[in-house]
């Protein structure tokens, strides 16, 4: 996404699939700052070598997980405030499913296996008591709050269709 401005933060976000075509596939943006709290930036590409992210600083971040920090001001390791930041060598992997109607107003990614680092790493700073899709899908489940936009394993019921003769 291109964003112009001084600091924009996110609380509880997923940017991760999309596509540029030169540089920061998730996030590109040449000047100001950004904060991040519990979110995941990853599996984006880009026809560069900036897949994730390219330019601007970060000012806090806590919490979150950067797949490919290649182009970016977050330093590589785990965990870092929290955070969980890989590279291009070594990227990390948030088993994130295709967008998909998980309930709520919007399509969203969600978790796919247990095996994600986002898994019970993420923060709930606002308080919130639902995640993204809003009510019924609580924002804090089991051990603790998942990294992203949502929770795992909450997903909407689709029913049973019976034919009956």
């Amino acid at each position: 996404s291109w964003m112009t401005g001084t600091t924009q933060k996110f609380y509880n976000c997923t940017i991760a699939g999309n596509y540029a075509s030169t540089n920061g596939g998730g996030i590109r943006k040449p000047a100001g700052a950004f904060e991040f709290y519990s979110s995941i930036l990853a599996t984006n590409t880009s026809g560069g070598t900036e897949k994730d992210w390219s330019g601007g600083s970060v000012r806090f971040y806590t919490n979150c997980l950067v797949g490919n920090n290649t182009g970016s001001p977050f330093p590589a390791g785990t965990p870092i405030n929290g955070s969980y930041i890989g590279t291009s060598a070594s990227p990390i992997d948030p088993f994130l499913l295709p967008p998909a109607d998980n309930g709520g107003p919007t399509r969203t990614c969600a978790i796919g296996n247990t095996n994600s680092t986002a898994m019970n790493h993420g923060a709930n700073i606002l308080g919130l008591l639902f995640d993204q899709r809003g009510d019924p899908f609580q924002r804090v489940r089991g051990k603790g709050c998942e990294i992203g936009a949502l929770e795992f394993g909450d997903r909407p019921s689709r029913g049973i269709v019976l034919n009956v003769r």
